[in-house]
């Protein structure tokens, strides 16, 4: 990738990207003096900005019996499987089932520990039951 961007973004979509292109780069790789104005000559990277940049819907798939989240192993387990694998330096949206209402200290640990809680709080963001929202972001302190 080109574009040196370090902080998280919301990226849509191409009209976006090409926004993105022309308003937010700088440093980049690619050309030593660009400044963003003449990043029409990016063009070609439109795509690749999507793919890096883009928001990321993640969706928890548990057993629907299951209504409370618990241990450090089983945090981790669900950010390999299905975070770990779709993540970009764009904004993630992680959704939990609306049955899952409780969740435990350990599994919040677990679920953060490749990332920290500074990334976690910056790029992602949690859906699902209003009580487990709470509970997840009461945890992460």
């Amino acid at each position: 990738m080109y574009l040196k961007y370090p902080y998280v973004c919301e990226i849509t979509n191409r009209e976006e990207a090409v926004q993105f292109i022309l308003n937010k780069c700088s440093n980049c790789e690619r050309f030593e003096y660009c400044s963003g104005l003449d990043a029409g000559r990016c063009n070609d990277i439109v795509e690749e900005v999507i793919k890096e940049y883009g928001i990321v819907r993640i969706k928890i798939e548990v057993p629907d019996d299951l209504t409370s989240l618990a241990g450090n192993s089983y945090g981790r387990e669900i950010f390999d499987t299905f975070v770990e694998p779709k993540m970009n330096k764009g904004k993630i949206i992680i959704e939990f089932p609306e049955h899952i209402e409780r969740i435990a200290v350990g599994f919040v640990q677990g679920f953060i520990y490749k990332i920290g809680i500074e990334q976690f709080a910056e790029q992602f963001e949690i859906q699902g039951h209003p009580n487990f929202i709470k509970a997840f972001m009461d945890r992460l302190v």
